[in-house]
């Protein structure tokens, strides 16, 4: 998925940000009238100045889900316990299977 995407957005960035504000916002880009069509050029536009000034620093995504990623990747308590967890349920997904009892 994510190389599609990636894909997409090389072929042609404009449409491929209109497309995902479409898609946010719930709207058919077939079913625009004026006044959206309008709004969607100049958010476009807005959205471009913007990663051109902050570069590296532009998120699509809303600010607190970025902050969400950031915490949770840097919580070095929570990714133990994660791996702890997820080594748990193999094991158990292991013995399941050696015993035949797993189901798929």
């Amino acid at each position: 998925m994510y190389n599609q995407l990636t894909a997409l957005k090389k072929e042609d960035e404009k449409y491929f940000t209109e497309a995902l504000l479409c898609m946010d916002l719930e709207i058919n880009p077939k079913d625009l009238r004026i006044n959206e069509q309008i709004a969607l050029r100049f958010t476009n536009d807005y959205i471009e100045d913007a990663r051109k000034v902050e570069k590296k620093n532009h998120h699509f995504v809303r600010d607190d889900f970025v902050e969400k990623y950031i915490e949770t990747r840097d919580d070095k308590d929570l990714q133990g316990d994660f791996i702890i967890m997820s080594n748990a349920l193999e094991r158990r997904d292991s013995i399941k299977r050696e015993e035949g009892d797993f189901e798929r």
